[in-house]
């Protein structure tokens, strides 16, 4: 992976061409992608700032637990890769990096008997991108503990956000940017408390989820009064392919790469699965997932 900053519009910033399968879960996208590598908040504002001027529109790149990569040639890839990786405790919260893995970060905070996010345990995904979609798992959902969020905007200005100033509704949040770092409210629990619920959830996951292909969780939002899997059972799509993507024989709310997919077989699929719900139950169904194309 060599950095290359010759071909970046943007020459200050380093860069190089990618191979996008190896930046989602799925293990689907082109040969050719362009991601931006910032290693630090003052480089990640000029990379925000000058976007617009060469027209493209930026995707921040965390874990990459929830994005299907189609034509990406509208946008600017940045990566959270090799921005500041930390936390800390600051007056009874934490503040932590947007680009901490949510089970690494579980288990740190565990060690100082601190809990709360067990439900997240087992999620291959960064707290940037859990905050930003509002992520959630039997009954709880992150936007609870969140006290403020740092972020860069569009426009390149760092800004924090008291969690007042942030709407938070089902799989969604108005934030709008580069979210950098969180503060948290966390209760104080037992590490031993905090380790036996994270390890029950995460066994839950593993019986549930067909996580021994790649995939990138639920693929649908949950419709008011309805589970997506059920509705997607119940109208065929369980164990459904299409070349090398099906839904999952285990949960059919999850897309699964079982042999060389593309991007095409699995848009094909989300597409017919959402007309067959809105025709079968006059539900429209809407992506969980981030569909690039």
């Amino acid at each position: 992976m060599g950095k290359n900053y010759l071909k970046s519009p943007l020459k200050t910033i380093p860069g190089f061409n990618a191979k996008l399968s190896n930046w989602s879960h799925i293990k689907i996208g082109s040969d050719d992608g362009f991601v931006y590598l910032p290693v630090d908040y003052h480089q990640l504002q000029i990379c925000l700032r000058n976007l617009p001027d060469i027209g493209l529109r930026p995707l921040p790149l965390g874990a990459g637990s929830n994005i299907l990569f189609g034509n990406t040639s509208a946008y600017a890839l940045i990566s959270d890769k090799h921005l500041p990786h930390f936390w800390r405790i600051e007056h009874n919260r934490v503040v932590v990096s947007a680009n901490y893995n949510i089970t690494q970060l579980i288990m740190v905070l565990a060690k100082n008997n601190l809990g709360g996010l067990e439900f997240l345990a087992g999620i291959p995904a960064h707290l940037g991108g859990l905050t930003h979609m509002n992520a959630g798992a039997y009954g709880h959902s992150i936007a609870h503990f969140v006290h403020q969020v740092r972020l860069i905007t569009l426009q390149g200005e760092d800004i924090t956000l008291n969690s007042e100033e942030i709407i938070f509704n089902y799989r969604y949040s108005s934030l709008e940017g580069f979210i950098t770092e969180i503060t948290l409210n966390l209760p104080s629990i037992p590490e031993t408390e905090i380790r036996k619920t994270a390890k029950s959830y995460i066994m839950s996951r593993q019986a549930k989820q067909p996580l021994h292909y790649p995939n990138l969780g639920s693929v649908f939002k949950n419709p008011p009064h309805y589970f997506a899997g059920q509705l997607l059972e119940k109208a065929g799509f369980k164990g459904k392919r299409k070349g090398g993507v099906a839904f999952s024989d285990i949960h059919a709310n999850f897309l699964v790469n079982i042999d060389h997919g593309s991007f095409q077989d699995a848009y094909e699929l989300i597409r017919e699965a959402r007309a067959e719900i809105l025709e079968t139950f006059d539900i429209a169904l809407e992506t969980e997932i981030k569909v690039i194309n």
